[in-house]
């Protein structure tokens, strides 16, 4: 398996994190692929099996990248993604699905 994954450095001393492993254009539609992203920074309604996403979980894997950098350890090392999910909850605590109508369906 291949991951592309850069470090990005300016002359400014920017440094930027990026992540082509996935990309895609912005304007392409859904149905996408079903595995997106490493587990450990994958968001829950990806681990639920939602085919839809967007700008969001690279958010949501951004927080985990600098809780990591922060802690010098990953947050969530799930080994499966129903370890995952259950790390997710004893973290961050059980979401309440009237919150999160999508969670609940999937």
């Amino acid at each position: 398996m291949k991951f592309l994954t850069l470090l990005i450095v300016n002359r400014h001393s920017v440094l930027k994190l990026a992540d082509f492993g996935t990309a895609k254009n912005l304007n392409d539609s859904p149905p996408f692929t079903g595995y997106v992203s490493t587990r450990w920074y994958r968001p829950p309604e990806f681990i639920l099996g939602t085919s839809k996403y967007d700008e969001s979980s690279d958010v949501f894997a951004l927080g985990l990248v600098f809780a990591e950098f922060y802690n010098l350890t990953p947050l969530f090392c799930g080994t499966s993604a129903l370890d995952q999910l259950y790390k997710y909850i004893d973290v961050l605590g059980a979401d309440d699905f009237k919150y999160w109508e999508e969670g609940m369906r999937l």
